[in-house]
């Protein structure tokens, strides 16, 4: 791993895809120098969004209170002065914040509080940060919020079929280790239903993990049903996407191509293809 300095450097004269990329190797080094780095980084109303965004995710492991209390403020949009002009940039704050949640809890009840603000503001901004607050406050244990995030959930979360994606709520109620009807039907409706495969598979593992601990709660055996099922949508996407053949499923009938797909992810570091609905535009926001 390089240095501070030498990332330093090349930084200065580099394009702004790069600098995205040395913005995670930054974020590698967790001193105090590199985290006021990026937070100068995400304050530099001269940078592109896209630097700011993935400045702000490499600073999931920050250990300041400072700092968490910028990535409130640029994902707050009630802060209107301060709060990120990009939702490419809010999202990526919320991540952070949730990826760091384990610090944000034993931070000052200031920063503490800040956070959880943020983040609860954001079920009302735009989908893309709306997907990120929501199972960060899971992380956060913000019970308070639960109803909240369902209604964020329905009114936001909308899928190309009309259809409310539910995934980043069970995430959240997984989480907060919450086993009440309602919310083993989502994870239901989640195992089932839902295309993104590494939500899927996230899910699966902390259902899993929850019968573990009380097997009562799956009392007429729907839940595991449902991680069967989805399962079966594993490996049956597995097995069409490495053949490109079709395979024929007893249950789920003929499956022609991988039934889940790629989760959502941020626009690609350099030297990757951009995914044509991102259609990125390398400009200040």
């Amino acid at each position: 791993m390089q240095d501070f300095e030498s990332l330093r450097r090349k930084w200065q004269d580099a394009e702004w895809q790069v600098r995205a990329s040395l913005a995670i190797e930054i974020g590698k080094l967790g001193t105090p120098e590199a985290e006021n780095f990026l937070c100068a980084a995400i304050n530099d109303k001269d940078e592109t969004y896209f630097v700011r965004g993935f400045a702000a995710l490499s600073l999931s492991r920050a250990k300041r209170n400072e700092t968490i209390g910028l990535l409130s403020q640029k994902l707050n949009k009630d802060a209107i002065f301060n709060c990120d002009s990009s939702e490419f940039v809010r999202a990526c704050c919320a991540q952070a914040l949730g990826e760091n949640a384990e610090f944000v809890i034993r931070v000052e009840r200031e920063a503490k509080e800040g956070a959880l603000a943020a983040l609860r503001a954001a079920l009302e901004d735009e989908p893309t940060v709306v997907e990120k607050a929501i199972p960060a406050l899971g992380r956060l244990g913000d019970r308070q919020s639960l109803g909240n995030m369902y209604r964020a959930s329905k009114s936001k979360l909308i899928n190309l079929k009309g259809e409310v994606d539910f995934g980043p709520l069970a995430m959240a109620l997984a989480d907060m280790g919450i086993t009440e009807p309602p919310a083993l039907m989502i994870y239901r409706n989640v195992l089932e239903m839902s295309e993104e495969m590494e939500t899927a598979e996230k899910l699966m593992e902390k259902v899993e993990a929850l019968l573990r601990e009380d097997a009562s709660v799956d009392s007429d055996g729907a839940l595991s049903s449902s991680l069967r099922v989805c399962k079966r949508k594993m490996e049956l996407s597995r097995l069409a996407k490495s053949t490109g053949d079709s395979v024929v499923d007893s249950v789920l009938g003929r499956i022609s191509s991988p039934v889940f797909r790629e989760s959502k992810v941020p626009p690609p570091l350099p030297g990757q293809k951009t995914p044509a609905k991102l259609k990125l535009t390398p400009k200040p926001q």
